[in-house]
């Protein structure tokens, strides 16, 4: 005998009906609540006085609101990448670094470069935010080289002119170098 049928057949045991089936039974029951007159209809003043009541229930258990928000800080990029003690030294160690960095290029042009918005850099320069890994090692590397700010500006520059494309007369002379291509791909 299958589930279906001896759920059928025991109708108290909800739990060995499928899904489809327990939602065709409660919209049956829901149908035949509101014919009968005994469903009620939340107006939107209920619903507010009851979302009210709700709230401020939760809201009074001071030490619930404060797991909650301890939960959501520790839910940004910063606070699932490092242990407490490597948050702290990343933050240090980033804002150090955007130091270093702005006084060459300011935050704007800064941002521009490494491909991320000037607002969450002047966050993580203030110490508000923490980089993940891939931009706190990208702020160290370019706080201990500052000739690269150059090769990326040439580099990002290349990029807006668009790749080369070689063609066949200069794929390579005689002596097998390569010559730099004079076409460049328009899009």
């Amino acid at each position: 005998m299958s589930d279906a049928n001896r759920a059928a057949k025991n109708p108290a045991n909800f739990s060995r009906l499928t899904i489809e089936q327990r939602r065709v039974i409660a919209s049956a029951g829901g149908r035949a609540a509101h014919a009968n007159g005994r469903a009620h209809r939340f107006t939107s003043e209920e619903a507010r006085s009851a979302g009210k009541r709700g709230g401020s229930i939760v809201s009074s258990d001071r030490q619930h609101m404060a797991e909650i928000g301890a939960k959501g800080g520790r839910g940004k990029m910063g606070y699932r990448l490092y242990s407490t003690e490597e948050r702290t030294a990343v933050r240090e160690l980033s804002k150090r670094y955007i130091e270093t960095l702005t006084r060459q290029r300011n935050l704007k042009h800064l941002s521009r470069l490494i491909g991320v918005s000037e607002k969450y850099l002047e966050r993580v320069q203030t110490g508000i935010d923490t980089p993940g890994k891939t931009l706190a090692s990208l702020l160290w590397l370019l706080s201990e080289h500052p000739e690269q700010l150059a090769q990326l500006e040439s580099q990002w520059a290349a990029f807006k002119s668009g790749p080369t494309i070689p063609n066949e007369q200069n794929q390579s002379d005689s002596s097998g170098t390569m010559e730099p291509p004079d076409q460049r791909w328009q899009p």
